[in-house]
């Protein structure tokens, strides 16, 4: 959370701490520009889970979702019961 300096007002963001500031409180009204602000944007990996060719319960062969347990076909990008993305290039 931030607070205007001005009015005290709780405000979210900087980006809305910004925008409150340049429409609320301009120091030349009617000719000054939003304040522009630079973020720094980053990026998160995340892994796929792997896929494993095995029987998961008794009597049940083939491909299935390592987070549900539902039969799957091979190839496809993601679960169709849940969902999950998956990952083939560990797949034999």
């Amino acid at each position: 959370m931030f607070n205007c300096p001005k009015c005290q007002k709780a405000i979210k963001t900087k980006k809305s701490l910004a925008r409150h500031m340049a429409k609320q409180h301009p120091e030349n009204p009617g000719d000054s520009p939003p304040e522009t602000i630079n973020l720094k944007a980053e990026v998160l990996e995340i892994k796929a889970p792997k896929i494993k060719k095995e029987t998961i319960f008794e009597g049940l062969r083939g491909y299935h979702c390592i987070d549900c347990g539902k039969a799957i076909n091979k190839g496809i990008e993601s679960c169709p019961h849940c969902g999950t993305k998956l990952d083939w290039s560990k797949v034999e």
